[in-house]
């Protein structure tokens, strides 16, 4: 998946710098393509992962991580602050909260969780 993201971002780069390379713009259309069907996959086996086990911090983690990448704000949020309220202390949910709060506008709710993400 990184090396996916590495490629996306090379291809936005250089389409901005030529702006009207059809090959560049159907290649960065196929890697956003597979990046997206990734996304799915992982969002469908995280979700029966809860759906299995409810209680598993980190499926619910990664759940909300998943959706978050997927721009499903809401539905990440969700998760994310379960997770925080199953185990208080889990910095990477905290995280990715803030970032979820900051995407929705809710600013002292990001520097909330910004701080609580921090050693």
């Amino acid at each position: 998946a990184q090396d996916l993201t590495t490629k996306i971002n090379t291809t936005e780069d250089s389409l901005d710098k030529n702006p009207k390379n059809e090959a560049l713009k159907k290649q960065l259309a196929a890697l956003s393509s597979e990046k997206n069907g990734i996304l799915s996959k992982a969002e469908q086996d995280f979700a029966r992962s809860v759906e299995l086990d409810s209680q598993d911090v980190e499926a619910v983690y990664q759940l909300g991580f998943v959706l978050l990448l997927e721009g499903k704000l809401d539905e990440s949020m969700q998760n994310l602050e379960k997770v925080t309220q199953m185990k208080e202390d889990h910095k990477a949910a905290w995280e990715a909260l803030a970032v979820v709060y900051t995407k929705k506008g809710m600013m002292e709710k990001a520097r909330e969780a910004d701080a609580k993400s921090r050693p």
